[in-house]
């Protein structure tokens, strides 16, 4: 059908409210960093306000960014419906109960108690991670190949299937049906409100109503959540691009400068066709075909996991093909159709090597338009990928969608676990020295990008002048290493006063303040001292040693690719999180001013 999209061009971004000053980003990292988010938000909505007793931390917080795994907590978070299943649904439902680690033991799972690291409730956020099992991935296959063998919804649905199917569906943010020529075509848009909806797109979309959105839940804060364009060639530059509850859209431009956003349009016009049809002021008309919905936004915001599925998927069907004969009844397909069912299922099989050469294909799609454009209008379809892939942290994004100072808590959740070279320089993920203008870490030295350049499109990260990230290296090196020689003793955290400089890719402008409460994902010897719960203890031993095993293997700094954590794992990062903004409570309240 035909739509009017109402348009907002430069400037985008606003200034926080003067009562909810903090902006919080949550950055990628897939299933560790939606529990390192559950933590932080746990923390920061059971704390109270250093400045206003009997408010909550989280009543000041006017924006979250998120990246990738952290848009996994921060989506749902942002939009939870007041019922689940007919039930009144709370935040304690969704968040964990932050404890001091001496109350954490290890029970047994079927024990609904708050210190018993082994349950998770099935409607916290926690439970996700837990959902990515041999047990839900043998589910999902089974559903979506019935999918592509019935329907032939195309590859580049596969992720953003996924994360209605695994994320969203439990919290009643995800329905959808399909169609071969436009894939996933979700029940819902999403919004700001049922009255913008009613005063900004109604009167234009008379066909449209209030029912047919999903909004955030009363007093939450504003949500941006970060992806990118890629053009059409695999490798090019990328183009940083947020979607919010109002607008969808990039105001900067790729690297390169061949692209260029120049604004948003109304989210729920996003991945339409433009017409030729002269429109309103301040809007345009196009064709809507299918819904751009949560489940959008979330799975471009991750979209590095299409290929990890694809993967799983292809593992799947190799295991399920070569038992098809002794176990027909382990794979639906087999045992209902016979030989005929084997013929798809190896079709499809060879479809899915054939993606390995085209890496396009299976990240989401949509068609694109910018606001800058030539006569006649043009829409092109464009891959979108993973936030992290470009910025990882979420700063970017939150500047791009912002105006004036900035005062942030910007939560690195990271799996590179703080080293210390043979010189004593410290050794961090590249997300952080990438914003101040320098390569990751390499033979001893951070290099220089020697400013932003087209043939190094990372330049194109940086945010800050390149003279404050030696100060950010020594103040976590001074409080991870808590006066011992181990980046691993105390919190892993910094507080910067920080300047702008102009970025073209993501239309930020030079000389704003930015004050930044850094806090890194990072082994804390003096939270797991506390624990004494025996069996707990031994888990810690087991995952830190030398040859890592159990549920805890690596903690905390767990590895992007293990995207399912157990009900252990997933609790035992949450409350080192929420430990660490509780112990930072005071540099929170110096961030407020």
């Amino acid at each position: 059908m035909a739509a009017q999209i109402p348009l907002y061009p430069l400037p985008l971004g606003q200034a926080l409210p003067a009562d909810k000053p903090l902006a919080v980003c949550i950055s990628g990292g897939g299933s560790r960093s939606m529990v390192c988010g559950l933590g932080q938000l746990s923390a920061l909505a059971s704390l109270d306000d250093p400045q206003r007793p009997g408010q909550r931390l989280l009543d000041r917080v006017g924006v979250f960014s998120s990246v990738s795994g952290g848009s996994w907590a921060a989506v749902p978070f942002t939009f939870l419906p007041a019922t689940l299943g007919g039930q009144p649904v709370t935040d304690a439902d969704l968040l964990i109960t932050p404890l001091a680690p001496g109350d954490l033991v290890k029970g047994s799972p079927g024990e609904a108690s708050p210190g018993n690291v082994c349950h998770m409730p099935a409607t916290c956020l926690g439970a996700v991670p837990g959902r990515f099992d041999e047990t839900g991935l043998a589910d999902f296959a089974l559903q979506w190949l019935w999918l592509k063998l019935w329907d032939k919804v195309p590859w580049s649905w596969l992720w953003i299937y996924a994360v209605g199917h695994f994320i969203l569906r439990g919290y009643a943010l995800y329905a959808a049906t399909y169609s071969e020529d436009d894939g996933i075509l979700p029940d819902k848009f999403f919004s700001l409100s049922a009255r913008h909806v009613t005063e900004t797109l109604l009167p234009g979309n008379p066909d449209l109503g209030t029912d047919d959105f999903y909004y955030p839940r009363a007093g939450r804060p504003a949500l941006i959540v970060n992806f990118n364009l890629m053009e059409e060639s695999a490798g090019a530059p990328q183009m940083p691009m947020q979607a919010t509850c109002l607008s969808t859209g990039a105001p900067g431009q790729t690297p390169n400068g061949q692209l260029r956003g120049g604004g948003a349009c109304e989210s729920f016009g996003f991945g339409t066709t433009l017409l030729p049809d002269p429109a309103p002021v301040g809007a345009v008309l196009a064709t809507l075909r299918r819904r751009y919905s949560l489940c959008d936004i979330t799975g471009c915001s991750s979209a590095f996991f299409a290929q990890w599925l694809q993967q799983r998927l292809g593992a799947y069907l190799d295991q399920s093909l070569a038992e098809a004969d002794s176990r027909p009844t382990k794979f639906g397909f087999a045992a209902t159709q016979g030989a005929l069912a084997r013929a798809e299922l190896t079709r499809l099989r060879a479809e899915l090597a054939a993606l390995d050469d085209k890496p396009l294909a299976i990240v989401p799609q949509y068609d694109y338009w910018p606001l800058i454009q030539t006569e006649p209008p043009v829409t092109i379809r464009y891959g979108f990928s993973d936030g992290g892939a470009f910025e990882n942290t979420g700063l970017m994004g939150l500047l791009a969608r912002t105006s004036g100072d900035v005062r942030a808590l910007v939560f690195v959740n990271t799996s590179t676990a703080l080293s210390l070279d043979g010189n004593g320089l410290l050794v961090a993920d590249s997300q952080l020295p990438n914003l101040f203008g320098f390569a990751a870490y390499e033979n001893g030295a951070y290099p220089s990008f020697g400013g932003m350049r087209a043939d190094q499109p990372l330049s194109f990260v940086q945010l800050f002048p390149q003279a404050p990230f030696a100060d950010l290296l020594a103040q976590l090196k001074r409080n991870s290493c808590a006066g011992t020689d181990s980046p691993h003793r105390g919190i892993a955290w910094a507080r910067q006063t920080l300047t702008t400089v102009a970025n073209p890719v993501a239309q930020v402008a030079a000389g704003r303040t930015v004050q930044v409460l850094w806090v890194y994902n990072n082994r804390v010897d003096q939270w797991q001292e506390a624990i004494t719960d025996i069996a707990l203890q031994a888990d810690l031993s087991q995952g830190q040693g030398a040859d890592p095993g159990g549920s805890l293997a690596h903690f905390p700094s767990y590895s992007t690719f293990d995207i399912h954590l157990d009900a252990e794992a997933a609790n035992m990062l949450a409350q080192l999180s929420a430990w660490n903004v509780a112990q930072l409570t005071s540099e929170i309240a110096a961030l407020l001013g």
